[in-house]
């Protein structure tokens, strides 16, 4: 493509840049985002008695979801409103008692979640694999540039 005119240069852009990054990013991310979800749903697996128990006892299976919320991007969550939601949300981030029983709830997640200060368990679990994920990225980009390279005629 000969490009005369900056319309000519964001078409390239557009038709070429994109979808080569994405050919080379998107599975990565899509990788990222189940690995995430998997270790952090096995990190719950281990849990303080009752916790995954609603009030007239149903046993709730925690776990993690992961959906594609975009062209270039995956969230890992926790699945909502649910009663295992909630504990998985109370399990993250619950940090600063107001009571007694809060300080007691909280010294009892600290001894199943080691992390005080919130980020237990989704947060823990991309905290460990930021630096692998953030290396094979880079990778990632670099492959889609020299593929940008090759169809535009560069050196590959």
């Amino acid at each position: 493509m000969e490009i005369t005119s900056p319309f000519d240069f964001s078409r390239f852009g557009y038709d070429t840049v994109q979808p080569a990054l994405a050919r080379r990013t998107m599975p990565k991310m899509r990788e990222y985002a189940q690995g995430i979800k998997k270790g952090a749903t096995a990190r719950v697996s281990q849990h303080p008695s009752g916790l995954w128990r609603d009030s007239t006892g149903v046993y709730y299976n925690p776990r993690y979801y992961m959906q594609k919320r975009g062209d270039f991007w995956y969230q890992v969550h926790d699945g909502g409103g649910t009663v295992s939601g909630r504990a998985k949300r109370m399990i993250e981030f619950a940090r600063r008692p107001h009571s007694t029983s809060g300080r007691n709830l909280i010294k009892g997640i600290d001894q199943y979640y080691p992390r005080p200060g919130g980020g237990r368990v989704l947060w823990a679990e991309y905290d460990e694999q930021r630096d692998a994920l953030a290396a094979d990225f880079a990778e990632a980009v670099e492959q889609a540039a020299a593929d940008i390279q090759k169809e535009v005629g560069g050196v590959g």
